[in-house]
């Protein structure tokens, strides 16, 4: 890291573009660390029948991940929760939704 750390200082960049993060950044500490269990709990909320549970803690998750991502902070682990957290806010939209607007709401690929 160190290393990394000092190409960042030399190219004039900022640490967290090579993936070094400031020990201070206690909002990228705070999403990795709270991120996956919400992601496990609202998992286990879907599944229970409480999928608008699930919808209403992984959307702001969601949120915070894109707009981090936005800002130029793609690290690592932030990368991994984007991965994961908007696949489980798609299946508790599915279970919220009904039925016959869900067609509508996500459109399948386009026809030829």
């Amino acid at each position: 890291m160190g290393s990394l750390r000092r190409v960042a200082e030399q190219l004039r960049l900022p640490p967290h573009i090579l993936g070094v993060i400031d020990p201070a950044d206690t909002d990228h500490r705070a999403t990795v660390q709270f991120g996956q269990s919400t992601v496990r709990l609202a998992e286990i909320a879907r599944q229970s029948g409480h999928a608008s549970e699930a919808v209403a803690e992984l959307w702001p998750l969601v949120a915070r991940l894109e707009a981090r991502l936005e800002g130029g902070h793609a690290e690592r682990e932030v990368l991994r929760l984007l991965a994961h957290a908007p696949l489980g806010l798609g299946v508790a939209l599915g279970n919220v939704l009904p039925e016959e607007r869900l067609a509508t709401t996500a459109p399948g690929p386009p026809r030829a």
